[in-house]
């Protein structure tokens, strides 16, 4: 069987702040069922890295960044300033498998959520995720047909109760994201420039300055 070479594809996780319940807050969305690849599973928003990313000279990491940005917005609603967006993981899909990615995985810290929660979705094994005037997600009901602002513990909590559906990328990032209560916290702990990258050798990872 010949070996398939990974799509390059970009994702990322936007946080905010609770402070209410000081805790921070995971965007998650839930992928159709009926889709071939992850089907079901609860994601972050992103998708594969299009031409039109490159922008002209830019290389992959940086069309990485912009394609990030605009599947967030095609999926969500929401626009980020790709200047917030930090470099977080890479991670590549195992050989021999019908679909593999190549996936730039970056964070960005949602420091306009300061406002009471306005709305309040359905629950899911207990936990409720909700929506903020600051913070308007709109989903389209076809590739994506379910959202959850979720503090990364809960979220973990879920998925090993079998509520949610999460890929071993996602858990990993939602573990590194857990012991954080402060968005300021957080964005200290992964802007010194330690990026995971699985597998250790990918020859697929492109520094941002390469």
């Amino acid at each position: 069987m010949t070996e398939l070479e990974p799509v390059p594809a970009a994702t990322v996780a936007v946080v905010r702040e609770n402070p209410q319940q000081q805790l921070l807050e995971v965007l998650l969305l839930q992928r159709n069922v009926d889709l071939a690849f992850m089907g079901g599973h609860w994601v972050f928003p992103g998708g594969r890295v299009e031409q039109h990313d490159y922008d002209g000279e830019l290389n992959l990491h940086q069309a990485a960044c912009q394609a990030a940005v605009r599947e967030t917005q095609e999926e969500t609603g929401l626009i980020l300033d790709p200047g917030s967006l930090v470099h977080i993981a890479h991670w590549t899909t195992p050989p021999n498998l019908v679909r593999r990615f190549s996936t730039w995985f970056f964070v960005c810290p949602l420091y306009s959520h300061a406002s009471p929660h306005v709305g309040v979705r359905s629950e899911i094994g207990g936990l409720v995720g909700e929506t903020n005037a600051q913070t308007p997600v709109t989903i389209d009901n076809s590739e994506i047909l379910d959202f959850r602002w979720l503090a990364p513990p809960r979220a973990l909590a879920a998925a090993e109760q079998g509520d949610l559906v999460i890929a071993q990328p996602t858990r990993a990032t939602l573990v590194t994201f857990a012991g954080h209560a402060t968005l300021d916290d957080l964005m200290s702990s992964v802007t010194g420039g330690n990026i995971h990258v699985y597998p250790d050798n990918s020859p697929y990872y492109q520094p941002a300055d390469k």
